[in-house]
Order: structure tokens, then sequence, then C-alpha cells
């Protein structure tokens, strides 16, 4: 899997102008991003961590898990009060925060709340990932209000046809009114937050769109990302897996948080294969903080993946299963 994000450095250059008082810090993260995966330098805290506030989804998307009545077990949202400890543990710590791994955010009622409450903690950038379709003019006021700083639209056609047979569930009308309505929000609250993304997981069944669906999109002043061909349904299980080079970069970027508060190494592991630790309900602000940073520098899971990683050869570890991992 590749991520394409078109106008790169037109893009980046957009967002620090955007920043402003938070321009510095912003080159600093971004650099401290693309450095320590490449010099493999394990900070002493993760730049930036997922909390999964739901793994429900109101699509059945077909390159999913959602789509398996096996990556639909064990459903549940995140307990309001235990992700208010993390956020107060992580901030100040980490530079940014996504509210979402394997589900849909916006089905969480009290997403809003979350994340005036992850700026107020000290974290500059909050995103979400959504599929967009239970998006209402009151929530998208109530996201801008909150301090979002990015949203991210998963929009895989350019048509009606090819989003409603890859988007299973969705309307793609519904869809382009929500967003559009996003934007025309924006606008009314004269601010340039959040960063508006749509991206589109490039197929065989919607590769034909890929060039208008480009344009279409920059036309509207947002950022386009070109995800490459993924497979979420099916655990690869690859019996010798040599990399020429570094493809992942997450085990020196980010942590992973499961609504249940289970710690991943990393956001591919969707069929919870790995998990290096457990948040409870019972634990302290300290405690959360103090075994994050504990597992981040010295889990042996997470080490072993770094290890391999740097070797080329991942094929004893977490990543041989990884969609994302080819020869």
């Amino acid at each position: 899997m590749s991520y394409h994000l078109q106008r790169p450095l037109l893009t980046f250059l957009s967002e620090l102008l955007q920043r402003r008082r938070q321009a510095l810090s912003f080159l600093l993260y971004r650099l401290k991003w693309n450095l320590y995966p490449r010099f493999h330098y394990v900070s002493s805290f993760p730049l930036h961590i997922d909390i999964e506030v739901t793994n429900k989804c109101n699509l059945r998307c077909t390159m999913c898990v959602q789509q398996s009545e096996e990556g639909r077990k064990n459903q549940g949202e995140i307990d309001f009060d235990m992700v208010c400890r993390i956020l107060e543990s992580i901030g100040g710590r980490v530079y940014s925060l996504k509210f979402n791994w394997r589900g849909e955010p916006l089905l969480y009622r009290r997403l809003p709340e979350l994340i005036a409450k992850a700026k107020d903690s000290g974290i500059s950038e909050i995103q979400i990932n959504t599929n967009g379709l239970l998006l209402t003019k009151k929530l998208s006021r109530n996201l801008i209000e909150a301090g979002l700083d990015r949203i991210i639209f998963s929009i895989d056609g350019h048509s009606p046809e090819t989003y409603e047979k890859i988007r299973v569930g969705g309307s793609y009308r519904v869809l382009l009114d929500n967003v559009h309505g996003f934007l025309k929000e924006r606008k009314l609250q004269n601010t340039s937050f959040p960063i508006v993304r749509v991206q589109m997981c490039v197929g065989e069944d919607n590769i034909q769109e890929k060039e208008n669906f480009i344009k279409h999109w920059l036309s509207f002043g947002t950022q386009v990302g070109i995800i490459g061909k993924q497979d979420r349904t099916h655990r690869v299980d690859l019996e010798s897996c040599k990399i020429k080079k570094v493809v992942c970069k997450q085990p020196w970027q980010r942590l992973t948080i499961s609504w249940d508060g289970r710690v991943f190494s990393c956001c591919g592991d969707h069929w919870e294969k790995s998990p290096l630790w457990k948040i409870t309900t019972e634990m302290s602000v300290q405690e959360i903080r103090d075994g994050l940073e504990d597992i981040w520098i010295k889990s042996s899971i997470i080490n072993n993946i770094r290890k391999a990683i740097v070797v080329r050869d991942v094929k004893n570890v977490l990543c041989s299963h990884c969609p994302s991992i080819r020869s």
C-alpha cells in the first residue's frame, strides 16, 4: 500500500502559513515525523496516537474488516472518563492525535466534547477520518467550534455507481451534500480549520475515475490523497517477506489505542494480533502516562518489529500479516 498526497510541497507550505503562531512547532514536528524513522530513532514518547472512540461502523466497505462477521466481533465505544484521563496523560507529550481506527468516529456522540478536551490538554493537531455520511449542519458546526484541525473524508469513487459498489450502505448524493455542507459551514465560521482532505483507495473498481476525482476535489480547494490498493479483509501470511527498503515508519511514530483500552504498535493490526498493554478504567493519569512511555521504549513486541524492519526481514513479526507489506 502506498499513499500519495497531491501537490505535497504546496500543501505543506499552505499548512505552515495557516498555522502562523505554531509554524515553528509544526515544522519541527514534521521533521521528526520524517527523520526519526529514517534514522531509526526512538523518542521518549510517540509523536502521534490513534484513539479509537468506537469500532462500530455504519458501512460495510468491500476492503474493510467491517464487511465480515469476524471483523465486527467485540464492538463497543470508549469509556468517556477513561479517554479523558488518556488525553490528560498524553497532553503536551504528543503532537497529534486521531480519534478513530477501525470504526466511524461520528457514531460517538460526545466526539466534539473530546476534541475540545484534547485541544485544552495541549495537543496541537486533532484529526479524524470519516465516511462523512452522518454529518449534519449542527455536527459540522460543533466539530469546527471544538477545534478540530483536520477532517479526512474517505471517498472511493467519483460516481454513485462506483462509490456505492465499494462503500456498501452509503449514498454518494448524501456524501457530496455533507462534504459541501461542511465546507460551507467552515466558510461561514470564517476559519481555515479544520483542513479538509478527501482520499480515494484505488483498486480495480475505481481506477478509471482517479484522475477526474483528483481534478474535481482540487477545484474545491481540498487536499487530495490517493491510497494504493489495500485489502483489510484477509490476514496476509507470507512465508518469507524480504523488503528492499524501510516500507513502514509507524514503529518510530505512533501507537494505537482501541476502544476497550488495549494498546497496539500499529494501526495496521486490525485483527488485534499483538496487543502491547491494556489501559483500564481504574488507572490514574500518571499510571497511564508511565505505562505508555514504558511500552513505547521497552516493549519486546514493538522493538522486535523495529529490528525486523531495519534488517529487512519481517517474516517472524506482526508485519508478516500486514496487507501493506509486499516483497
